[in-house]
């Protein structure tokens, strides 16, 4: 290379080419001269050692990063949202005690009573019929006051003389000393979940 330009313009031209010969850009691409890639021989240019090192070769690796940084970062904030979200679940869990009263239905009690704000009713609590297809309660009165909800398939009732059918989330009251007989005619579970209001 010949510069015809002031002693100090060609020092500064020479420290240039030197840096640019030394450095790790340069020459890889140097090493590509003369090489082959699909009968295609490309020229040795400082076009192409720019391309190599900090141009469009380059930018490739830093997008792919850019991407995995970004899919790490959302993995780990969906893994301390689904953290956040099941520790409360776990904590609000409630302990049952399943009994079978009669064939095909399990009564499952929940534990706990909670204080009622409904005048006349010191308590409530929680239970669930769950009724297999072809069974049937055999009607004995109420003990006390409830609200009493289909949450899943289909029963036949019959209350006080009274026969209606209750589909998913039909709700209906009884009172104490309510006679009441539920039937599941259906093919599939049943469940009617019960909510005691207790004096």
């Amino acid at each position: 290379m010949t510069y015809s330009v002031t002693a100090l313009e060609t020092g500064r031209a020479e420290i240039t080419v030197r840096a640019n010969e030394q450095h790790w850009c340069y020459r890889q691409a140097r090493s590509l001269r003369g090489r082959s890639f699909f009968g295609f021989t490309p020229p040795f240019t400082t076009n192409l050692a720019r391309c190599i090192c900090g141009g469009s070769f380059g930018n490739v690796g830093r997008k792919a990063m850019r991407k995995v940084d970004r899919r790490s970062a959302l993995g780990i904030a969906l893994a301390a949202v689904s953290t956040a979200m099941i520790k409360p679940a776990e904590a609000q869990a409630t302990g049952y005690k399943d009994s079978a009263p009669w064939p095909g239905v399990v009564l499952r009690e929940y534990e706990g009573e909670t204080p009622s704000l409904i005048p006349g009713f010191k308590t409530v609590s929680m239970r669930d019929v769950i009724m297999q297809p072809g069974s049937k309660t055999m009607g004995p009165p109420m003990m006390n006051a409830m609200i009493c909800h289909i949450t899943e398939g289909e029963l036949r009732l019959e209350q006080d003389g009274k026969t209606f059918t209750g589909k998913k989330n039909f709700v209906w009251t009884c009172n104490k000393e309510t006679k009441e007989q539920a039937y599941n005619d259906g093919n599939v579970v049943a469940i009617m979940r019960i909510t005691d209001l207790k004096a």
